[in-house]
C-alpha cells in the first residue's frame, strides 16, 4: 500500500512539472516582460555603443530614444491586428530613425544604418525572426 501511493504522488510531482515550466515565463504586461525590454534596449545600447563609439551625451540621448522606442514597441503587442502591430511597429522604427538621424554624426549614421540593412538580412526582411 506504501509503494503505490508514494508512485502515486510522484507521478503527479512528475506530471505537474510541465505546468510549473509553462507558468514560469512573463506574461505580456507582467513585470518579467517588462525586465526583458529592459535587457532588450541594454543589448541594443551597448551594441550601439561599441559599434558607433558613441560619447557618454550620445549614449544618454540614444538610450532615451531607444527606451521610447521599446515602450511604443511593448504598448503595440496587444494590437488587435497584424496590419496595425506593422503600421505601429513601422512608425516607431520611422520616429527612432530620425531622432538618432539628430544625435549621430554623418559617419555614425551610415554606420548604424548598414548595420541595420545587415540584420534585416539576417531576420529574412519583414517580421521578427522570419
Amino acid at each position: 500500500m506504501k509503494k503505490i501511493v508514494i508512485s502515486t504522488l510522484l507521478g503527479l510531482v512528475l506530471g505537474m512539472s510541465p505546468i510549473i515550466a509553462q507558468n514560469s515565463r512573463p506574461q505580456k504586461g507582467s513585470r518579467g516582460a517588462e525586465n526583458h525590454s529592459g535587457d532588450r534596449v541594454t543589448r541594443r545600447l551597448e551594441m550601439l555603443k561599441k559599434d558607433l563609439a558613441l560619447t557618454d551625451d550620445q549614449t544618454a540621448k540614444v538610450k532615451s530614444a531607444l527606451e521610447t522606442h521599446q515602450q511604443k514597441m511593448d504598448s503595440g503587442k496587444s494590437s488587435s491586428s497584424e496590419s496595425d502591430w506593422k503600421t505601429l511597429r513601422d512608425n516607431a522604427d520611422a520616429e527612432l530613425d530620425t531622432t538618432l538621424k539628430g544625435i549621430l554624426n554623418e559617419d555614425q549614421y551610415s554606420k548604424y544604418k548598414a548595420k541595420q540593412a545587415v540584420m534585416k538580412n539576417h531576420k529574412g526582411g519583414e517580421g521578427r525572426g522570419k
